[in-house]
């Protein structure tokens, strides 16, 4: 028992250190266009806007407001107009905690969307007394995810978010997995009982691990590690900012290999700027990429109604799909649309893929919490490219064909 607690914590760390974000500031945001007349569903909407990722969370505030736009112009969900109502969560567990106080005592919301690996832990048991259904976007706490029967799981749960990075190093045929992780959070450096077990069962000889701060004046030494020992391919496991550092530094000392990315700690505007790093992907969102009508038609949305916003990573995606279930799970609703009617809405959903736009088919029971997703989108992308590769799977985990289709590993 107290070994896999360690993984846990070892997994949970990496998952977050990976996002973790400096904060401060606020912002706020709400309002929907004119349209439908019925009583609107709100939707609280809770992302660090400020901070090392406050680009891409930014860009997830763009992606929920260009849905709500496109779902009110088209005469909203059953006649309801939808309001999104986002704040800076600023990666703070206290600040969280209020703007979820604010948006269930204060606004009434039927839902809440939080994107804040950081601060998440510290609502769960709030919203969990309170009944409010959780319908993403992105989140890793075990506590949380999978675990309460209000918060939905739709994208990549932990252990399997990092089991893809050895999946994606085995497909692009590297012989020696290394590891770099945060060294501000002490039970990153147990990465290794994650790794390492994961790399020899697919027979990839594992290189060790090394640590790296922000603070740090360069992280030559971290690479060196990693070169002197043959690595071709190194996991990081940092925060967006730290990893274009850590890539820049590695290349500088010669190193040729792949860079594993994470889930959403992989931006593509973060990685263009250090021209031709080569990264293996492992998502746990569609790819903005893709050539498949449901991708189509986000990027007819967002051209639309956000004109100009970077969505080039996978919280974006992430946003995209939770809204979009949220859609679909509701249908024509009569009446008002409480958080008690969304959480019935969601107990009917049967086997749902969004046509290609989950990486399984999910199904939700009433009153058990929401199965773990070993499924994610494997791809690999050369910096400077227009985009990503996707890496075909012989069996997709979403049933479907091309570059939406989905790989899975043996859920842990």
């Amino acid at each position: 028992m107290r070994a896999r607690t360690s993984w846990v914590r070892a997994l949970v760390a990496l998952a977050v250190g990976a996002l973790a974000l400096t904060a401060c500031g606020s912002s706020a945001s709400s309002g929907s266009p004119a349209g439908p007349a019925g009583i609107p569903i709100k939707i609280g909407m809770a992302v660090p806007l400020t901070g090392d990722t406050a680009d891409t969370a930014k860009a997830q505030v763009a992606v929920a407001k260009a849905w709500q736009d496109s779902v009110n112009a088209g005469g909203g969900i059953g006649g309801h107009p939808v309001q999104i109502l986002s704040e800076d969560s600023k990666a703070s567990g206290p600040v969280m905690l209020g703007l979820m106080k604010k948006f269930v005592e204060d606004e009434k919301v039927s839902a809440v969307v939080i994107a804040d690996t950081t601060a998440e832990g510290a609502v769960g048991d709030y919203l969990s007394q309170q009944n409010v259904p959780v319908i993403g976007s992105s989140g890793f706490d075990t506590k949380l995810w999978s675990k309460l029967p209000n918060f939905y799981s739709i994208g990549t749960t932990v252990p399997s978010t990092l089991a893809g990075q050895v999946t994606v190093a085995k497909a692009l045929g590297a012989k020696k997995f290394g590891v770099i992780v945060c060294a501000e959070v002490p039970a990153c450096k147990e990465a290794e009982k994650v790794f390492q077990p994961l790399a020899a069962a697919q027979g990839i000889g594992y290189t060790g691990l090394a640590t790296v701060a922000s603070a740090d004046a360069n992280y030559t030494a971290a690479c060196l590690s990693q070169i002197q020992q043959g690595a071709d391919f190194i996991s990081i496991n940092v925060k967006p900012a730290v990893a274009v550092r850590v890539m820049s530094d590695c290349r500088q000392q010669g190193y040729t290999g792949y860079f594993g990315r994470n889930s959403t700690g992989f931006s593509q505007a973060s990685d263009e700027q250090v021209p031709d790093t080569k990264s293996g992907l492992n998502l746990n969102a569609f790819p903005w990429w893709a050539n498949a009508a449901p991708v189509q038609n986000f990027r007819d949305v967002m051209k639309k109604y956000a004109a100009g916003t970077d969505y080039r990573d996978s919280g974006s995606t992430s946003t995209w799909t939770s809204l979009e279930l949220f859609r679909k799970a509701l249908g024509s609703p009569t009446g008002d649309v409480t958080r008690q009617t969304v959480t019935d809405a969601y107990s009917k959903v049967k086997n749902e893929t969004l046509d290609g736009l989950l990486p399984m088919p999910v199904t939700f029971t009433a009153g058990q919490p929401a199965p773990k997703v070993p499924c994610f989108w494997l791809a690999t992308y050369t910096a400077g490219a227009d985009h990503p590769t996707s890496l075909a799977s012989a069996s997709p985990g979403n049933g479907v064909t091309g570059d939406l289709a989905s790989a899975c590993v043996n859920p842990a």
